[in-house]
């Protein structure tokens, strides 16, 4: 059975986060988005739109496709 897009792109965002030693607050901050919206995508319960991915993913130097891809 397949993780469902969204909760992998959370646990993915967390992961990447993680690496580059960034705080939840810090993150939230650089995509311009809220602690708990990023709260609720690194839980995989948020329904992601397409420019949001594009930020969370610049904020952590990755690209989108990196945030989406299956581990």
């Amino acid at each position: 059975m397949s993780i469902p897009l969204k909760v992998r792109f959370g646990l993915n965002v967390r992961a990447a986060r993680s690496q580059r030693g960034l705080t939840q607050a810090k993150l939230a901050k650089r995509a311009r988005v809220s602690g708990r919206y990023l709260r609720e995508i690194e839980h995989g319960r948020a329904n992601v739109r397409l420019p949001v991915v594009e930020r969370i993913a610049a904020a952590l130097w990755r690209t989108p496709g990196e945030l989406i891809a299956p581990r």
